[in-house]
């Protein structure tokens, strides 16, 4: 274990030991999506377990790069964890992860025994008060080689995930929702209007304007851009266009944009009605 990770952790005798030998992972017909941050970029990693070997296999995507890496890997023996090397394209080892299993930040706050008082979070880390070890802390490296640099990695999860369900229509989803980013981050509205479905619908939730809208034509859009597309690019930055849970053609970018066979089909103004 990394001296960062260490000193983030507490005592080996916590609850979560075992966890990966217990929890959903051991559901070999699907893997589950964790959703978090490495560094100051967000990511969702979609991670799969061969229970019979203990073998890892998986890929993460970050918020502003289009495209995942490949991950390979194992789960540790005491299954409190795992490590995992980060792959690209071509193969090449880009990367490597240490984590944990920690029970859901919700319950321990920031997860960091400096700020929570390291009494306080002793207690709560080795409690039973939880059932749950949902979430994983740890870092990445660009070497697991002693002295390497680390970010810190917080993940929490996870997201029941099939990721032949839908494949095609899901990676065309996934595609529509980074050029959708993009384009809003950089305010471009035609290239907006473009990845729309027409008749294309917007929900408000404003006081006087609450309800849903049908919008016919990518005029009827590019004249009512600002009432259509209210929210800020610097929230659009968070989203993470990858893994996006998809179902009979549809998937949800962010519970504000609805995308369906690659096209664009709801932007709201808080959380979508087609939710």
């Amino acid at each position: 274990m990394t001296l960062l990770l260490a000193l983030c952790m507490p005592s080996a005798m916590a609850a979560c030991l075992q966890w990966g030998k217990l929890g959903p992972l051991q559901n070999t017909s699907e893997s589950l999506i964790y959703i978090g941050t490495l560094g100051n970029r967000n990511i969702r990693m979609r991670l799969h377990l061969d229970s019979a070997t203990g073998r890892m296999d998986g890929a993460y995507g970050y918020n502003n790069e289009p495209g995942t890496l490949k991950l390979v890997g194992y789960m540790l023996k005491d299954h409190s964890g795992m490590e995992l090397v980060e792959l690209d394209n071509k193969g090449n080892r880009t990367g490597f992860f240490d984590l944990s299993f920690m029970p859901p930040s919700s319950f321990l706050g920031s997860g960091d025994p400096a700020t929570e008082g390291h009494e306080a979070f002793e207690k709560q880390w080795n409690s039973d008060e939880y059932g749950e070890c949902e979430s994983m802390l740890g870092v990445w490296m660009t070497s697991s080689r002693p002295g390497t640099s680390a970010k810190a990695v917080v993940l929490q999860g996870g997201i029941a995930f099939d990721p032949t369900k839908e494949r095609s229509v899901r990676i065309q989803n996934e595609a529509t929702a980074y050029a959708f980013m993009q384009a809003v981050i950089h305010n471009d509205r035609k290239k907006v209007v473009s990845l729309l479905q027409y008749p294309f619908h917007s929900y408000d939730q404003a006081p006087g304007h609450q309800g849903d809208r049908t919008w016919k034509t990518p005029e009827d859009v590019l004249r009512n851009y600002a009432e259509i597309v209210q929210f800020e690019p610097k929230f659009v930055r968070n989203w993470v266009p990858h893994f996006l849970v998809t179902n009979r053609g549809a998937s949800g970018l962010g519970d504000t944009v609805v995308l369906h066979d690659g096209k664009i089909t709801w932007i709201c103004a808080g959380e979508c009605p087609a939710f």
